[in-house]
């Protein structure tokens, strides 16, 4: 473990806190992105002025959700590779760890697939194929930003299953 200490300042501690902070803004932004999608998916076709606007905030929570998983996984990084403290010589820790790393991963390629969808909805937008606006639409909100939070949930507990090693 890295002991760098100035004052009451402990770097392995900031680290800690960033990793908690950024996973607890990645969880809460793709809460906020599903209530402010069904907020606006739930009067279909009625002016669509909302989905412009539903597409414009999709492109914000998805910078904001991708720039918090690439500092959870750099914070976790640091965090393996520098704090190990001999955890990963227990199959079960290294276990856990290569369970969220597998997590990680998929949210990346959920998230990759968002993208290809919002991608799509842009497209249809431009074209006035709002069937297939809306359809794209629900996919991201309904279906794979939910399913997005089930699996951070799922690698929240197995941090803390980790950090009770």
């Amino acid at each position: 473990m890295i002991h760098q200490e100035i004052a009451f300042f402990k770097f392995d501690q900031l680290i800690i806190f960033l990793h908690i902070s950024f996973v607890a803004l990645f969880i809460g932004l793709q809460a906020g992105l599903v209530l402010a999608g069904s907020y606006f998916i739930k009067n279909k076709f009625e002016d669509k002025e909302r989905y412009h606007i539903l597409l414009h905030i999709i492109r914000r929570f998805g910078l904001a959700i991708f720039a918090l998983i690439l500092g959870i996984a750099l914070t976790s990084l640091i965090m393996i590779f520098f704090f190990d403290d001999g955890k990963m010589q227990n199959p079960m820790t290294s276990a856990i760890v290569a369970t969220k790393w597998a997590i990680e991963l998929f949210l990346l390629l959920n998230l990759s697939y968002i993208f290809y969808r919002y991608k799509k909805a842009l497209k249809t937008l431009r074209s006035h194929e709002m069937i297939e606006l809306n359809e794209s639409l629900i996919v991201i909100i309904y279906y794979f930003t939910p399913l997005n939070l089930l699996a951070s949930l799922a690698a929240v507990y197995l941090g803390v299953s980790y950090r009770s090693f």
